[in-house]
């Protein structure tokens, strides 16, 4: 989950780009977290809380931990997509 979330920042300038070299420092500005880091961080709560929950219970545990810090972390770097809320 962690390394998600890092590669999820490192890989966040270079988002819109089509760039193939390996020569890149990771963690220089304009990194940020993403809609894709948010989601994940949901994901891990959701497990952490509902993990050994019947299947039905985690999927809503899940849908409402997206919910929740979706709405909490929204702006430009966070694009969730039209059909999100």
């Amino acid at each position: 989950m962690l390394g998600a979330i890092v590669g999820d920042v490192v890989g966040s300038r270079f988002e819109w780009d089509n760039l193939k070299s390996k020569e890149f420092e990771l963690f220089k500005p304009p990194c940020h977290a993403t809609d894709d880091s948010v989601m994940t961080i949901a994901i891990g709560n959701a497990l952490l809380k509902a993990a050994t929950a019947p299947p039905e219970k985690l999927a809503q545990t899940t849908v409402m931990s997206m919910r929740i810090l979706g709405r909490a972390y929204h702006g430009p770097n966070y694009d969730y997509g039209g059909m999100f809320y």
